[in-house]
């Protein structure tokens, strides 16, 4: 893996998924970038939920629900999403 590899993988976290996908700016631009590889984890997947509709609490709830729909169509069509249970066992080494 060489340095130019290194640079185009990028970690988002909640609030640039939730700013990329229902908002227009820089987070929606770098989700929509093709020669980059977007990551994020489970547990942030789950934050995006959660905060999707704490954000979002004056929507019907069907509003909610095509809303949390389009926030999984959207990891779905950009994000490698990695399990909590494979970077648990990098933390250690993270510290180091």
């Amino acid at each position: 893996m060489g340095e130019d590899t290194q640079l185009r993988k990028k970690f988002l976290d909640a609030n640039v998924i939730i700013s990329g996908t229902f908002f227009e700016g820089n987070e929606s631009k770098l989700i929509s970038l093709e020669d980059v590889d977007l990551y994020t984890s489970d547990v942030v997947v789950m934050e995006v939920k959660e905060d999707a509709l704490k954000k979002f609490k004056s929507l019907t709830m069907e509003d909610k629900r095509i809303a949390l729909m389009e926030i999984e169509r959207s990891l779905i069509d950009f994000v490698s999403i990695v399990e909590e249970k494979e970077y648990l066992k990098k933390i250690g080494e993270a510290r180091k």
